[in-house]
């Protein structure tokens, strides 16, 4: 019996199924065997501390951050300090340890707007800026992460940012809740960066960042996830905590904490956040991520019933130590130091010393004493930062091996008797040499209410990354840095300038950490050289803004193209000149090399001349300008480049050839083998094939465009075709790549004047080999291309550039960020509201659209930009005068939906003319909403209808009276006297008629216009949604019944990751009274041809939310019966089509909700005196539930993913108990969050994980 190639497949999976189940078992029943490690830190503290290197030199300069109360806050010490304990309101304490620039951060790094920054809490800013800090020092870009099982474990326990506001803005409301809510930092991290492990807040008070360490190793332990981040910020935006707690005399009136010490007289309070990045041992080494310590045990428990609810209890202590132990597989002998506690009351010190003696000092046998210490002695208590800090220190300790002395002690405390031994205190600072055995450190911290928390740290040795090895260092290196903003470059090159002074790095290592172990910004920039000064020069270069370099191609900066991919273009010809330059820059590239060497071999079997000796200009061999010697040796020498190219991570995503340059193209997506290109381009007839071993395609499946036509080719061109001598036109393939979305052009061998000419808005082109490099040879040529690429936004595989030289990981300078100040003010000011909005300034009575219709074209044009700039800074909280990129997304510039709402609104108001969400949502830039307002201004010029107020009836309907409730959708007072179709629809509904409501609608679409299968029209419409960069390309069926434009499949493309490209087709029949399909074979040919023409050739999902899955699943057959592939069919809640409705009251609000939730997207919920759902379109409506009356789907080739909403809206149509669609037909039926309204508005990002995930099943790589 011959093998089922799908039981084969299955076999095969379920094997690597069992495989990786035997590894969790193991890893499940030997944790001590895989510990997780700690891969990267970042803090921030008092005294300007930014870092864990700035930490160090805190605690060895043996100094601490304690100073008076802040400014800026709202809150002065004239305010708040009294020396007389016990006085109401005020504090006996007017020092701590705060951070300077708490107010201070970087909004447009991580695209949050400045109005959404302001009302946020300061410790979600200072949390994301510090998880970066992290990442960066675990050598992990963040953009990596995004779909990651990677968790979030963050302690935060006092949230007082809006305590002090008396005044709010009404607009800032929303955010305000959201910014201040405890729970929604750890997910604002999660966020922003993309992240799907378990992610959750942890408030266990001053225990808080200890407990979400212990949690995150048991998450990491358990397969939750895969990396974590775990830590803990306090920020004190009031001063309520110096208060209450002054009022308890629980506070030292200095400010300062005195652990274990006899002048113990209260805690300290203090500012800070700190991160850890944790990875399982084996993970780290595999990813080649730094090991900074091992996590080798954790436990927590509570006190629970003690001398009181917030009273420590020393008994719970020590068996949190022994739990710990346990954990670790240690024994107290074992443990070489702990970081205590340490908050110097007269209470607890004695307790938690009592502790430490009874778990660790009385079982020490002939080992050194247990050295204890603690860094709140520096930074006073943070918190819920408190624990995190402890753990940095003793990390730190570990790396520079030395145990820091604890400031303020003196005398030990009496209280305690010392004389039991086995503990010490680390009254000065006590070197901590490797003694042949692993340093391991416990750090402890307990919560104000009862949880205990207690880690061992352990020592991973030397780190084989950091190692030495056999050098192999290129005669020219490459320094590659980036920012978000042109500014952060300069202030990151400053900063590597500074790093270079101090540290006097290896250039090698700067070179291979600069490049793999940072994230590569927008803004960027290469610094070229060998020395020293080469790179100080460049630096010097880009933080002044001057090349004093000498060499124009020393530094090469720029800005990344957005959103975009790479195209290879290949000319028709090369010079001779331009050949031998590229075989001689590249000779040294082994990709290159080999790849040559397998040309010259099958050159030798088709022609009498060696390829290499005419290469080299042998006199013995034909000159390289002869026409049938020039035509096979360029074709050798560009696919030896494309290969070296591809071998270096820039992989093309479509491929042009002008002319002959198409032999190359066909190529490399392997429609011609080597051998059958070489002899097409030597003139051999067919047949003549060398037997040689063939070189592999590096592109296979690429698209590739014909550079003459601007058509995109299916299939190789005829042998004839290759020959023949193209017009001179050399703009047209790139105009054709740009408008696929190719923003990056490499030209190999080409001239690129005619293109730059032909594109006056991109793409960025790259000449492979440049004029200026002409004199340049060998990896130097190579690496400058390569490095101008970078800048350009290709995605270069560094790794394997600098592959085999025996680079380094080395520490970098952190991101320089570019912070300004988001605080809320006591007595509330809101500069950035200004009275003069354009959406209300009207010089006379004319209406607003009115107005810029009657200016110049051109001046229209401008004042239509400069609104939209205006209308989106408010919306952001901007500035009225900043600058926003107008290409940028208004996602990516920070806008959220409330944002997405204010701008519609203002532009309706400002413009004239009705702006939806839709429209906010499809054209998502200032570039492309400046256009759609222009169009709607054009429309309204020519229906005549300038003069008519827009958005008059929102504004006064906009908010309801107190106590009236929401917004009927279909109100009392509509004009329902006018006999219209609509009206009658609508009392129908309204009144339960469900079936009333749909006779209606199927009679009314007898009466319109029908077309038929043979009609020569084209009336579907296929629209672009989104672009994107190498995801599938998905084409989403618009609901026939109540369809609702965009949106849909908007909220999908604004969740896919990675983008893909996303289409709408919508069906005829919805605009006005356009014919509507006669029967279902007619509207399925029609919805094909748009395919056929746009994107032929295009592997396609077809998608089909609500009852467009009726026509997603029509469409997807009637492709495969004409012969046309479908990859996928995605279905997104979708329901089968009812001959009759029930009559009840659930199924009448869910029609009522349709209704509602149409106009909702069409933006008329909040204008009762209308409705968006139009006569024509009820009828539209009717005819397609008409031909689609009694249609059941039947299987498909393709497989075919359905996503359910798990929460089942009231009164929708079902075909089964659980499954509105035919299960059985499925190849997969996931239920995901949400209901059948919010399933692609809420959680458009897991769907696309599950599509990723189920393609990925379904289409092996």
């Amino acid at each position: 019996m011959g093998e089922d190639p799908k039981l084969v497949k299955y076999f095969q999976r379920v094997t690597a199924e069992l495989q990786r189940t035997r590894e969790r078992l193991r890893e499940l029943e030997n944790p001590v065997d895989d510990p997780v490690a700690v891969v990267g830190m970042g803090c921030r503290f008092g005294g300007g501390v930014g870092s864990p290197e700035e930490l160090w030199e805190l605690l060895a300069a043996e100094r601490d951050v304690i100073t008076g109360f802040p400014a800026g806050r709202g809150w002065t010490e004239d305010q708040i300090y009294h020396p007389e304990p016990g006085t109401p309101g005020r504090s006996y304490v007017r020092h701590g340890a705060f951070l300077d620039d708490a107010a201070d951060f970087d909004s447009e790094f991580f695209g949050i707007s400045p109005r959404e920054a302001l009302s946020m809490d300061p410790q979600q800013r200072i949390a994301l800026e510090v998880s970066w800090q992290a990442l960066e020092s675990a050598g992990i870009d963040p953009a990596g992460l995004r779909g990651s099982r990677t968790g979030v474990f963050l302690g935060l326990s006092n949230a007082d940012y809006a305590t002090a506001v008396r005044e709010m803005p009404e607009d800032m409301l929303g955010q305000l809740s959201i910014g201040n809510a405890g729970s929604v930092t750890s997910g604002r991290l999660a966020y922003v960066f993309g992240l799907q492990g378990p992610v959750l807040t942890v408030d266990t008070a001053c225990s808080s960042s200890l407990v979400g360490i212990h949690l995150a190793v048991q998450s990491l332990r358990a397969g939750e996830c895969t990396l974590a981040l775990a830590g803990g910020v306090t920020i004190l935006s009031s001063p309520l905590l110096f208060i209450d707690y002054a009022r308890q005399r629980a506070l030292a009136p200095d400010g300062r904490c005195k652990p274990f010490s006899s002048a113990a007289d209260g805690t300290a309070w203090g500012e800070g956040a700190g991160m850890l990045v944790l990875e399982k041992l084996s993970d780290a080494r595999r990813n080649h991520h730094p090991v900074l310590a091992l996590l080798r045990g954790s436990a927590i428990n509570s006190d629970g019933t003690s001398s009181g609810l917030t009273a420590p209890n020393g008994t719970a202590q020590q068996q949190v130590i022994a739990d710990a132990l346990a954990s670790a597989g240690l024994s107290p002998a074992d443990v070489d130091a702990v970081e205590a506690h340490g908050t110097g009351t007269a209470l607890g010190d004695p307790i938690e010393a009592q502790a430490l003696l009874a778990g660790y000092g009385r079982h020490r046998g002939d080992r050194p004493p247990l050295l204890v210490g603690a860094v709140k002695s520096n930074l006073a208590h943070t918190q819920a930062a408190a624990g995190v800090a402890g753990v940095v220190k003793m990390v730190l300790a570990m790396r520079h091996s030395t145990l820091p002395r604890t400031l303020h002690i003196g005398t030990a405390t009496p209280r305690v008797d010392w004389a039991q031994g086995g503990v010490e205190l680390l009254t000065s600072a006590v070197p901590w040499p490797r003694d042949g055995r692993p340093r391991r450190a416990g750090v402890s911290a307990f919560g104000v209410g009862g949880t205990n928390a207690h880690v061992i740290l352990e020592d991973p040795g030397p780190d084989p990354d950091t190692e030495p090895g056999d050098r192999a260092v290129p005669p020219l290196l490459a320094w590659t840095l980036s920012g978000r903003t042109e500014q952060a470059l300069s202030a990151q090159a400053a900063a590597l300038h500074e790093y270079l002074d101090r540290a006097r790095p290896d250039l090698l290592d700067l070179s291979w950490s600069l490049a793999t172990t940072r994230a590569h910004l927008p803004h960027r920039a290469v610094v070229f050289g060998s020395r020293p000064a080469d790179l100080a020069a460049g630096l010097t270069a880009l933080s002044t803004g001057r090349n004093d370099t000498g060499s124009a191609t020393a530094v090469v900066s720029g800005t990344a193209v957005r959103n975009g991919t790479t195209a290879f273009l290949y000319p028709h010809e090369c010079t001779p000149a331009v050949v031998r330059a590229l075989a001689t820059q590249y000779a040294e590239a082994e990709p290159f090399a080999e790849h040559l060497s397998a040309c010259a071999a099958t050159l030798a079997g088709l022609v009498g001349w060696s390829l290499t000796d005419v290469l080299r200009g042998d006199p013995d061999v034909p000159p390289l300008d002869r026409p049938d010697v020039l035509a096979p040796a360029t074709l050798a020498v560009l696919t030896g480049v494309t290969r070296m190219w591809c071998a270096s991570g820039v992989r093309p995503a479509a491929l042009a050839g002008h002319g002959s340059g198409r032999l190359a193209a066909s190529w490399a997506v392997g429609w011609l083998s080597l051998s059958s290109a070489l002899r097409i381009a030597a003139g051999c007839p067919a047949g003549v094939e060398p037997d040689v071993v063939d070189v592999p395609p590096p592109a296979p499946g690429v698209p590739v465009l014909c550079g003459d036509t601007g058509r995109w080719l299916r299939d190789r061109p005829a042998e004839d075709d290759y020959r023949t001598v193209p017009a001179a036109e050399s703009g047209l393939a790139a105009r054709e790549l740009r408008a696929d979305g190719h923003r990056l052009l490499l030209v190999f061998g080409g001239d690129t004047a005619g293109m730059a000419a032909a594109l006056s808005d991109g793409p960025a082109v790259l000449a492979v080999p440049e004029e200026t490099e002409s004199a340049v040879t060998g990896s130097a040529a190579i690496v400058r291309a390569l490095g101008r690429a970078h800048v350009m936004g290709a995605a270069v595989d560094w790794r394997v550039v600098l592959a085999g030289a025996g680079a380094r990981r080395i520490p970098l300078p952190g991101y320089a960020f570019q912070r300004s100040r988001y605080w809320i003010e006591r007595e509330w000011t809101m500069p950035l509201l200004i009275s003069d909005d354009p959406g209300t300034r009207q010089p006379d009575r004319r209406s607003p659209a009115a107005l810029l219709w009657a200016l110049p074209e051109q001046e229209r044009n401008g004042h239509v930009e400069t609104l939209v700039r205006e209308c989106l800074n408010r919306a952001l909280g901007n500035g009225p005068d900043d600058q926003v990129d107008a290409e940028a997304t208004f996602r990516d510039l920070g806008m959220d939906s409330l944002g997405a709402e204010d701008l519609r609104d203002q532009l309706t108001t400002g413009a004239g003319v009705e702006i939806e969400l839709a429209d906010v949502l499809n054209y998502p830039t200032v570039v492309d909403l400046t256009e759609r307002v222009l169009e709607k201004l054009a429309a309204r010029a020519e229906e005549g209808t300038l003069d008519e107020i827009a958005g008059t009836a929102r504004s006064r309907n906009e908010v309801p009276a107190s106590g009236t409730g929401p917004v009927d959708p279909t109100p009392e007072n509509a004009d329902e006297s006018d006999g219209s179709l609509a009206s009658f629809y609508i009392r129908a509904i309204r009144t339960g008629r469900i079936n009333v409501a749909l006779r209606l609608a199927r009679a009314a679409s007898e009466t319109r216009d029908t077309f038929d299968q043979d009609d020569p029209r084209d009336l579907a419409e296929l629209r672009q949604v989104g672009a994107g960069a190498g995801g599938p390309t998905i084409v989403g069926l618009t609901p026939p019944i109540f369809p609702n434009l965009d949106l849909p499949y908007s909220y999908l493309h604004t969740g896919l990751d990675p983008a893909s490209d996303v289409w709408s087709l919508w069906s005829p029949g919805f605009a006005g009274e356009a014919p509507l399909p006669a029967d279902r074979a007619a509207l399925m040919r029609m919805l094909a041809k748009p395919l056929r023409r746009e994107l032929a050739g295009t592997p396609l999902i077809i998608a089909g939310y609500s009852s467009g899955g009726w026509l997603a699943h029509d469409l997807a057959a009637h492709l495969e019966q004409t012969g046309v592939p479908v990859t996928a069919l995605l279905l997104l809640d979708s329901y089968l089509p009812e001959e009759e409705m029930d009559q009840t009251e659930t199924r009448s609000e869910f029609m009522r909700e349709q209704i509602r939730r149409r106009d909702l997207m069409g933006m008329s919920l909040d204008r009762p005196d209308r409705t968006v759902t139009t006569s024509g379109q009820i009828a539209a409506m009717g005819g397609y539930s008409r031909i689609f009356s009694g249609w059941r789907p039947g299987p498909l080739e393709a497989p075919i993913l359905h996503l359910l909403a798990s929460e089942v809206v009231a009164g929708m149509p079902t075909s089964s108990e659980d499954h509105p669609f035919p299960a059985e037909l499925a190849h997969r039926v996931r239920r995901l969050p949400g209901d059948h309204f919010t399933i692609l508005s809420q959680h458009a990002d897991l769907i696309s994980t599950n599509l990723h995930d189920w393609l990925t099943e379904v289409q092996p790589a």
